[in-house]
């Protein structure tokens, strides 16, 4: 069961126990570079993210800042290091939420012009605590009591300026570290909790690694928005995330993908073929099962339980639906025929 929270607003998406844990992402290029920024965006709104994190290192990015909050239909959260100017920069260009780390913005005497703006702009703060920077003064201490110290030092100058539209996130690339250091600031605040597990690595050992670390908070009840950070493109995090939320069933709205892990039967490349599905599928909010087989012998029959799915063959494969089938296809026009299937199917759901 969700820890209940407060509550805050970034544009139209909620984040906290009032409303369904949000998953964000980051763009993961310069900011200022207006071309990739946009195409990262569009991609990301393909998969459904709901908030994205735009780092604002410099002048220039705040104006790159204001130019993408027209261009992207998902609320952008600034991520601000080192500098109170840059985060009234972007505030006053219409950032609605901004991360600040207070290990890199230690003078705390300067939060209270920063409270005074976010004030003004109906803004949030993340308060943004990793392992790797935190207030130099405990560094005699544990991991965790260094994040956990650091983070209430931070939110306490807040509280003492009377403002609690925060978010809370401590993060470490050791899963302990991250787990036990969360589970003491919820037992402390009920502010809504940002959770991942920070660096965690490229694609594959960084999804055991985020899913773990994930999963042992959501059990607990703590998550209010997450991210899973990987060394891969943005759209693979947002993708992991609804992974992980659906098999808790926390989300139910989200496309599953199952193939098989091919053997010499297989005559059709099911990684790319599933890879490329997947990323298409999870543009509909829907809660369907969809199987990628490598081959016809066994495919349909272990495929049945799926909504719909792929039986491949060496030059024809076969479109099945609740394990029967329903057309024989050239493999050269294989994915195109079965994105159409989908959208028919989709499109009939919507209809029932």
């Amino acid at each position: 069961m969700r820890r209940i929270t407060q509550s805050v607003k970034v544009g139209n998406v909620g984040i906290g126990s009032d409303y369904p844990i949000s998953i964000q992402s980051m763009l993961k290029c310069k900011t200022t570079n207006i071309e990739e920024c946009t195409k990262q965006i569009k991609e990301l709104e393909k998969v459904h993210c709901d908030l994205l994190r735009v780092s604002v290192p410099d002048k220039e990015s705040v104006e790159a800042f204001s130019k993408l909050l027209q261009i992207s239909n998902i609320p952008l959260i600034a991520d601000i290091h080192y500098s109170y100017d840059l985060a009234t920069d972007v505030l006053n260009a219409g950032a609605k939420k901004i991360r600040m780390n207070p290990g890199n913005m230690s003078d705390f005497s300067k939060i209270d012009k920063l409270v005074s703006e976010l004030k003004n702009h109906h803004a949030c703060i993340r308060i943004g605590v990793n392992a790797g920077s935190t207030n130099k003064q405990y560094e005699n201490l544990s991991k965790v009591d260094r994040i956990v110290q650091s983070t209430i030092d931070c939110v306490s100058v807040f509280e003492n300026l009377c403002f609690h539209d925060i978010v809370l996130g401590l993060k470490s690339s050791d899963i302990d570290t991250m787990v036990e250091s969360n589970i003491q600031i919820a037992q402390k605040y009920d502010y809504p909790m940002h959770i991942g597990v920070t660096e965690s690595g490229p694609l594959t050992s960084g999804l055991i690694k985020s899913s773990i670390g994930i999963s042992r908070l959501l059990e607990k009840g703590i998550g209010d928005t997450v991210r899973v950070s990987l060394s891969s493109c943005p759209v693979d995090e947002v993708i992991a995330a609804k992974m992980i939320l659906k098999t808790f069933g926390l989300k139910k709205d989200v496309p599953e993908i199952i193939s098989c892990p091919t053997c010499a039967r297989t005559s059709i490349n099911v990684f790319d073929l599933s890879q490329k599905v997947e990323k298409i599928v999870m543009g509909y909010n829907k809660d369907i099962k969809v199987a990628i087989m490598g081959c016809p012998l066994n495919g349909v029959e272990e495929g049945k339980n799926a909504d719909l799915g792929i039986a491949g063959g060496e030059k024809e494969s076969l479109l099945f639906i609740k394990g029967q089938v329903v057309k024989k296809i050239s493999n050269d026009k294989l994915l195109d025929e079965f994105i159409n299937l989908v959208n028919n199917y989709i499109g009939e759901m919507d209809n029932d």
